[in-house]
């Protein structure tokens, strides 16, 4: 263990016909344009996958970091904050290099709505209403566009300058195209923004993952994708209520990232699930992922303290054994603005479930994790139990 400041390494090393459905599943390859490599499957109905794919072993090892950050109501001091953990982690030789969700600020915009408790079955409605009492500058009139957005350009910079790879874990950005239409004539305007994942190269590759983008730093985007699963618990604790969806509007589509090739690749049998947050408690989204040939899983956060004490760990654990994959988990820590805590505890897992770092919770505050991983274990954890081939069509039969 090495201690650099507040920050924490952990240097671990390991020997260690489609159907279109929604959410559909985007494949991003690194050697080619973002929309001429997209493909829908269903996660239940494609094709089963072949075990020549899934158990194939690669002898890539690749030095990853999460960062753990502690963001608040700042962009500018947040980018600066989050800048100086991605050095940190270049410098232990992290070459894919994690940052939280929310990672360019934490205000009464981008952190999950608190709101009053209410029964499950009223959640849709709630945020109907919520969006409906918005006013018309609000909730995403402090909300930047993607194109040219602060932080996708700073650590596009940054990513360039160190030659590593930055999964921006998430950022809140402004929804453009039909994001503002009103559904019906007598609606109001969805104005709504997104919470989006987005993936950043060292250099420039043959097309921009939004090809609207015309910023200087558009063509480093490889992968964007929009948070499905949005946070809307009505009572957490009796004291905590969220609605994520009356301020956030969910994606529809699953992403893949190919990141092996290119002169800047990570290595062969690279290849990124991303997600973000809420969606860890969605298995079946992993699976698909890890059935389409993810081999690394992301899970960028800002867990509660009531939900990270209870689940964090097991769940993040449950998603690497189901897959067999490694999983990276970057997550927020402490207090932010409007006395939100949350629980940070960044994890690295491996594909059989072993927890290889794990940055610590309040009392450890912001800081790095760094593991060298082993990508033939993924092929060694799936030829152990090979469930991933085992799915199986079924009735379900109710009996009262």
């Amino acid at each position: 263990m090495h201690r650099l400041g507040r920050v924490l390494h952990h240097l671990v090393t390991r020997s260690s016909a489609p159907l279109r459905v929604r959410p559909t599943l985007t494949m991003a390859s690194t050697a080619a344009s973002f929309s001429s490599a997209a493909a829908a499957v269903s996660p239940v109905a494609a094709a089963a996958p072949s075990a020549t794919t899934l158990l194939r072993s690669s002898s890539t090892k690749l030095k990853v970091a999460c960062v753990q950050m502690t963001s608040g109501d700042d962009m500018d001091a947040n980018i600066r904050s989050c800048s100086a953990l991605i050095r940190q982690a270049a410098a232990a030789g992290a070459r894919l290099i994690c940052t939280p969700e929310n990672t360019a600020r934490m205000t009464a915009l981008t952190q999950k709505t608190a709101t009053p408790a209410a029964s499950p079955a009223a959640v849709p409605a709630a945020a109907a209403a919520a969006c409906e009492k918005a006013s018309p500058a609000a909730p995403s009139s402090n909300v930047p566009s993607f194109a040219g957005h602060p932080v996708v350009t700073a650590l596009s910079v940054l990513a360039a300058e160190l030659n590593v790879w930055i999964l921006i874990g998430s950022i809140a950005v402004r929804a453009e195209g039909d994001a503002g239409a009103a559904t019906a004539p007598s609606a109001s305007p969805d104005r709504r923004f997104l919470n989006r994942s987005v993936l950043v190269a060292p250099s420039s590759r043959s097309a921009p993952a939004d090809r609207s983008d015309k910023s200087a730093f558009a063509s480093q985007v490889v992968a964007v994708y929009d948070k499905l699963h949005l946070f809307d618990v009505p009572s957490l604790n009796g004291a905590e209520s969220y609605l994520e969806s009356a301020r956030v509007r969910a994606g529809s589509e699953a992403v893949l990232v190919d990141c092996s090739s290119g002169a800047d690749g990570l290595g062969e049998g690279v290849a990124l699930g991303l997600s973000v947050c809420y969606d860890l408690r969605f298995p079946q989204l992993y699976r698909a992922l890890a059935q389409a040939g993810a081999s690394i899983l992301t899970v960028p956060s800002a867990f509660t303290v009531v939900t990270g004490q209870a689940h964090w760990h097991a769940l993040l654990r449950a998603r690497a054994i189901e897959t067999g994959c490694f999983v990276l988990a970057p997550a927020q820590v402490g207090t932010h603005p409007g006395a939100r805590r949350t629980y940070g505890h960044s994890l690295i897992v491996s594909p059989w479930g072993e927890v290889l770092a794990d940055a610590g919770g309040d009392d450890s505050g912001p800081g790095v994790v760094v593991v060298e991983i082993d990508l033939s274990e993924v092929g060694k954890a799936r030829s152990r139990v090979p469930s991933l081939l085992h799915d199986r069509p079924f009735t379900l039969r109710t009996v009262s």
